[in-house]
């Protein structure tokens, strides 16, 4: 602690008695003492206890340098307070004080308030022949990568320069009114957009600069016109798309006619497969329209992603050239409540994009986990040739490829942004030309647990169909309930309908999947057959079994059978039932990699 040197009692009771730092010199400026507070004061600036004063001069030197002010006349800064310097000179001696100026503290108290504003305020000078900076809050000095101290007499023609403005905007600085204008400044690789405001004050000596940074609100401005845009010609898609199906079905049934009345080989019937062929390439387009334009076909279920995404690694390696390294990373118990064929088309989308990006090879990821903001995430990652910001800009816009003719319809990634958007979640995409993308999706994570579908074969022959339902058809009431007993007791849900319209309505009211539709060929109203192609319409994934008394075809048939159809002949079975079912519950996977197959020979021929 700094004390007294030797010095009379009424001294040293006189700084005591002071509650502002007070130093006493000799007559020839050497420290003889000083008070409490002035201690104090000494050891906060050199940062020690042993921290001494030998001279006047070099006190007053040291505190102005150590001030966080500008001199502006005899006043220093310490903390919040403002003080004063006052030198008294007697006799004896010289008193140093620094008084503290009560009436500024609520000013310095509203200059630490406008360095938490957000917006950039600069207080510039009009007085001077070029205008300079009187003050700036702490955002004014993070924008322009100005230390705030530096910025005082900072030349404005140089803050204009450093936002890319040109001297004409002095004008509106010197202007007698308000004066407001927008700016995008363009930086390395981004933009940034701001809004001036020039507010002349003090009889016009003084103009206010205010900054507003507005580049987060452009940015979200873009999005909203862009998701707008896109939800409009989502809309005219689908009405597109469902006016030119119905075109397609008569150009493909008149065909169909046409190859039935010609007899014999010739040239006419390889038009007609021709004429075929292109129209299920356009029943393709459409659909692809139809899910752009978010017209949902499928039901949505509960689905472990990360599995999902895993069990796609043997059908899309195929896809990928032998130069290009392909890694899936996934984490498991990531619940999400999607259409598993939506997952599987964005990802075959996304995989083949990031495979033409990289024609000479490089290395493709599949990220699929939890985000930090706790959403459920899949991110494709390739080493490609990057994009434009042009391109990118344009990416998700239906029909733009920059593909060459005939190698893409430009639907691919418009699909996939109206798929992610019908699935409540965001697409992001991160490209430099050179540097590769990166696709983002987020989608909301579900707190139910995913229904389970599995068939368990234990040791004593029995099957156990775990998580299945299946829909039990006929109108004779002992046999409904003999049969749904039956598959209740393979673990199956059944539902119940004694007759064909019942069954339309159960399966329009069941909200979950229905794997299996077992139902009798003759029944009143709607009998098997036509049951079983409305239902198919409506559930094309769920497999139909018919039963009946009658032979399948032939005269003694009641009603014909749809060409390898499913029979299971009455009386019914159990044991017969069993294998029939275990063999169609197989070959549900099957079907499943037929659907992955048909997608990705689509792709290669595009």
């Amino acid at each position: 602690m700094i004390f007294f040197a030797k010095r009379d009692k009424p001294c040293a009771t006189l700084l005591e008695a002071m509650e502002e730092p007070a130093f006493l010199f000799a007559p020839d400026g050497a420290f003889r003492a000083c008070n409490l507070p002035g201690a104090e004061l000494i050891q906060r600036i050199y940062g020690r206890e042993d921290a001494r004063v030998t001279q006047y001069d070099t006190l007053t030197k040291v505190l102005r340098f150590n001030s966080r002010m500008a001199e502006e006349g005899d006043c220093v800064l310490f903390g919040e307070t403002l003080y004063d310097l006052s030198t008294g000179r007697f006799e004896d001696g010289i008193l140093f004080r620094l008084v503290p100026r009560r009436e500024d503290e609520h000013l310095l108290r509203l200059s630490h308030a406008l360095d938490l504003l957000p917006w950039g305020l600069i207080t510039i000078n009009r007085r001077t022949e070029k205008p300079t900076v009187l003050y700036c809050n702490q955002k004014a000095a993070d924008i322009l990568q100005v230390y705030t101290a530096n910025m005082v007499g900072f030349s404005v023609p140089d803050i204009l320069r450093a936002f890319g403005l040109s001297e004409d905007y002095l004008s509106l600085i010197a202007g007698s009114d308000q004066a407001h204008c927008d700016h995008e400044a363009k930086g390395e690789g981004k933009s940034c957009w701001y809004r001036f405001h020039f507010i002349p004050y003090q009889a016009g000596d003084c103009c206010f600069m205010v900054i507003e940074d507005n580049t987060e609100t452009k940015i979200r401005e873009g999005q909203y016109l862009q998701a707008q845009r896109l939800e409009a010609l989502g809309q005219l898609a689908g009405g597109v798309a469902h006016d030119f199906n119905n075109i397609l079905s008569i150009i493909d049934g008149y065909a169909r006619i046409a190859k039935k009345t010609i007899k014999g080989e010739c040239e006419a019937l390889n038009y007609l497969d021709h004429i075929m062929q292109a129209v299920q390439r356009g029943s393709a387009l459409t659909s692809q329209l139809l899910t752009f334009g978010r017209h949902k076909v499928t039901r949505d279920k509960v689905i472990d992603l990360g599995r999902l995404v895993r069990d796609q690694e043997p059908l899309i390696g195929p896809l990928m050239d032998a130069s290009i390294a392909l890694s899936i990373r996934t984490e498991h118990g990531v619940h999400v409540e999607a259409a598993q064929d939506g997952i599987c088309q964005i990802l075959l989308n996304l995989c083949i994009n990031a495979r033409d990006a990289m024609p000479d090879g490089g290395n493709m990821i599949i990220d699929c986990g939890r985000s930090d903001d706790g959403r459920a995430k899949i991110e494709i990652i390739d080493t490609g040739c990057g994009m434009t910001p042009d391109v990118k800009a344009k990416m998700f816009d239906p029909f733009f490829t920059t593909k060459d003719p005939g190698k893409g319809t430009g639907l691919g990634l418009s699909m996939v942004y109206g798929m992610v958007k019908d699935m409540n979640g965001e697409i992001f995409v991160s490209s430099k030309p050179g540097n590769g993308t990166i696709f983002t999706i987020l989608l909301p994570l579900s707190d139910k647990a995913p229904a389970v579908h599995e068939l368990i074969e234990p040791p004593d022959g029995k099957i156990h169909l775990n998580g299945f339902t299946a829909l039990v058809a006929e109108d004779e009431p002992d046999l409904l309930n003999l049969v749904s007993g039956m598959m209740e007791e393979m673990g199956a849900t059944v539902l119940k309908a004694s007759n064909g319209s019942e069954a339309l309505l159960l399966q329009e009211q069941y909200e979950g999947a229905i794997d299996l539709l077992l139902t009798d060929v003759v029944m009143p109203d709607v009998n098997g057959v036509k049951l079983a192609e409305l239902f198919g319409e409506c559930r094309p994934n769920s497999t139909v079994m018919f039963m009946s008394g009658y032979p399948a075809n032939g005269q003694m048939a009641r009603v014909k059978l749809p060409e390898g159809a499913l029979l299971m002949p009455k009386p019914v079975d159990f044991e017969k039932l069993s294998a029939i079912v275990k063999s169609v519950v197989k070959g549900q996977n099957d079907n499943l990699k037929d659907r992955w197959e048909a997608l990705t020979g689509q792709w290669r021929s595009a």
